[in-house]
């Protein structure tokens, strides 16, 4: 299984997939169906049976941040994935997905410690 960041188009990912010779059934990256708009999604690959596939966007109202100099956040800017699989012994597994930033937003002044 494989968690993947920056799909821009899900036809790609799936071509990948397919070159890469191994036998995944499962490649999504929602919002990348025909092509991501704005932001790059991301995406799962998987031979695991797929019970379930949610993209989630906004936060939970009780969940919002304030973030200073931007103001209170309420949704992600690349949507979390999550999956629940099964394994071939009939376990679930539950799998999130999500987009590592290594940086503040870019609009967001530096301060510089004291």
């Amino acid at each position: 299984m494989l968690g993947v960041q920056e799909v821009w188009d899900e036809s790609t990912l799936r071509a990948a997939a397919h070159r890469s010779g191994l036998r995944y059934t499962t490649v999504l990256a929602p919002g990348a169906e025909a092509g991501a708009s704005g932001t790059p999604r991301v995406g799962l690959v998987t031979r695991l049976p797929l019970l379930e596939l949610e993209s989630t966007t906004a936060f939970e109202p009780a969940d919002h941040v304030l973030v200073p100099e931007l103001g209170v956040q309420t949704r992600f800017e690349r949507p979390v994935l999550r999956a629940r699989l099964q394994t071939k012994h009939g376990q679930t597994l539950q799998v999130l997905v999500v987009h590592l930033k290594s940086k503040r937003p870019s609009s967001c002044k530096t301060r510089k410690a004291r």
